[in-house]
């Protein structure tokens, strides 16, 4: 059952990234969406997860340009540490050690919804047409461009079922969290609680800059479950 839970995680990502491709003006088949997003998972371990960007290359011979593709992929991201914030808050109260990260994340989401709603990006990458070139104007034009492609994905309806999905999603990984939980030793583990202990555990693994989170999302989970009556052998 966790591992179905798992799997449907991945099915809804895949159906909210199509639907992002598909606001692009590009309906591709589900086969190839699917494939393209999950081969960008090689690479996840990469700081912050932008290796995962890899999947635009499969998109430049369609006539995706990269901007747009990393366009989808921020506000992608972005809403999925809304989701996590979301999932957090069951147990807010306690998660006290926790609640700077929390609170963090809820500013990092809030700041960047703002800039990309309100800044003039399209005026800035105007004038960044006409600035010499450098290597940093360069890497400021991408970042810009990536910026004025995401403004596109913040249409309230769009925004809205991306974030339901993701609530859906990563909520199912949260269940299966509680299941195995429940079989490695037959401690009550209540569902809010199971989602809070996973979502915090993501958003400092997200908020640590190692490369996936790796090892700080795993210290952080297995604290969480420690701190609710599992030995740490269990937790582990």
């Amino acid at each position: 059952i966790a591992a179905a839970l798992s799997l449907l995680n991945y099915a809804l990502r895949v159906w909210r990234w199509r639907m992002y491709l598909q606001r692009l003006g590009h309906d591709l088949p589900w086969g190839f969406v699917s494939l393209t997003f999950m081969a960008g998972f090689a690479f996840t371990l990469s700081p912050g997860k932008l290796g995962e960007m890899v999947r635009a290359r499969y998109y430049l011979p369609r006539g995706i340009p990269v901007s747009a593709v990393s366009g989808a992929f921020f506000v992608e991201r972005l809403l999925d540490l809304a989701v996590m914030i979301l999932l957090a808050v069951a147990v807010l109260a306690e998660l006290q050690a926790y609640r700077a990260f929390l609170w963090v994340a809820v500013g990092l989401v809030l700041a960047m919804l703002v800039a990309v709603a309100l800044v003039p990006w399209t005026r800035v990458a105007a004038h960044l047409m006409v600035v010499h070139q450098g290597k940093l104007v360069v890497t400021l034009r991408s970042v810009v461009n990536m910026l004025v492609s995401a403004r596109q994905f913040l249409a309230p309806g769009l925004l809205l079922s991306g974030l339901l999905m993701g609530l859906v999603a990563w909520g199912a990984e949260a269940v299966g969290l509680k299941l195995v939980a429940d079989v490695v030793a037959p401690i009550e583990l209540s569902l809010p609680v199971a989602m809070g202990i996973y979502a915090i555990a993501i958003i400092v693994g997200a908020l640590s800059f190692l490369p996936g989170g790796l090892g700080s999302t795993e210290a952080v989970m297995a604290a969480l479950l420690f701190a609710h009556g599992y030995t740490m052998p269990q937790a582990i």
